[in-house]
């Protein structure tokens, strides 16, 4: 168990008012009352990695099953704008643009699926970790592959990488629109 998780059962397990946690340098209190009864248990049970919940309640019922339809409707988009983007019209530096934003934006959803409905990713199990399912392109049709941890993990780099070279080094605004 590493130093996080240890100070994060510290915290949940504490049978104090407030509970203290001291990351770098600083300290935070918690009141345990508060995050026994989060709003969102999905969220504690990934911070605390409690593995003894059954997911599968969370993720049928409720925000945490909107946040898994709206991930993946999100991950639909950006497949299609990576798949048929160069097939617009318009300058190829848009086109390159659009492609690594929608590349960036598809790893973040990645990222944030197999962060909350995935086991934390330890290098000793990550390759036999069951993780998320990844959809690469766009296809009604096709069948849905559960990969492990580590290969969505892979899958978000290759995207962040592939997407790097075509984004600007600094953020754009909405007045540089206009």
């Amino acid at each position: 168990m590493n130093d996080l998780q240890v100070k994060a059962k510290q915290v949940f397990n504490s049978s104090n008012k407030y509970s203290a946690v001291s990351c770098s340098n600083e300290v935070t209190y918690y009141k345990k009352a508060e995050l026994e009864s989060y709003l969102y248990p999905m969220y504690s049970i990934g911070f605390f990695w409690d593995e003894s919940v059954d997911r599968y309640n969370y993720m049928v019922d409720g925000e945490i099953a909107e946040l898994y339809s709206d991930c993946y409707s999100r991950i639909a988009s950006y497949n299609v704008v990576v798949e048929h983007m160069n097939d617009a019209e318009g300058p190829d530096t848009d086109k390159k643009l659009g492609i690594a934003q929608a590349k960036i934006m598809r790893a973040y959803n990645y990222f944030f699926l197999v962060n909350t409905f995935a086991k934390p990713y330890k290098k000793e199990t990550a390759a036999t970790d069951m993780g998320i399912i990844i959809h690469k392109k766009f296809d009604l049709e096709s069948e849905s592959k559960q990969y492990t941890v580590k290969e969505v993990y892979e899958f978000i780099e290759q995207d962040i990488e592939e997407a790097l070279a075509d984004l600007p080094e600094q953020a754009g605004t909405c007045r540089n629109l206009y």
